[in-house]
């Protein structure tokens, strides 16, 4: 079953150009890609209960009767453990309520955690101004979690 595309209205988009203009506008409105419906997510992926809408199905194993799809858990071949057991300190924060209120407010500390990286100092020859060149990971570090037996190498980064 193919879904037709839904095209954009060009007429409503040429109404505001020149005359002058607006073969140009025609051509550039007909190469870009088009917006596709590919309908609700309305079956059910019957390993891991995954949604999905009808056109995601894999059509080379899928029958009318029996839908596949591949892009959650390849027919049950991928099964992901549930944790044995959560710390009793993490159930009862997810159980305050003040603290699913504010969760976002606690999320958004983490933006101010220092930056973490390898720093190749060799670029900088007094020559020019100074260069920060990094190499390898790059990792967000909370300070006083780290340990005070290596001395610290971060930038601090705020993002807002």
């Amino acid at each position: 079953m193919a879904l037709p595309a839904k095209r954009r209205c060009l007429t409503a988009a040429l109404s505001s150009v020149p005359r002058s203009c607006r073969s140009r506008h025609v051509v550039f409105f007909t190469g870009l890609p088009q917006y596709v419906d590919s309908g609700d997510c309305t079956c059910v992926c019957e390993f891991c209960g995954t949604n999905f809408s009808y056109v995601e199905r894999v059509l080379r194993l899928s029958t009318s009767g029996h839908l596949k799809y591949y892009h959650c858990c390849r027919d049950g071949g991928v099964v992901l453990p549930y944790p044995s057991r959560f710390h009793p300190e993490f159930v009862d924060l997810y159980q305050n309520p003040r603290f699913l209120k504010d969760i976002r407010a606690y999320n958004s500390m983490f933006s101010m955690t220092s930056f973490g990286a390898n720093v190749d100092e060799s670029v900088n020859d007094n020559l020019g101004p100074y260069v920060f060149k990094i190499s390898g990971q790059i990792f967000h570090r909370i300070g006083v979690t780290s340990p005070k037996s290596r001395p610290e190498k971060t930038v601090f980064v705020y993002a807002f």
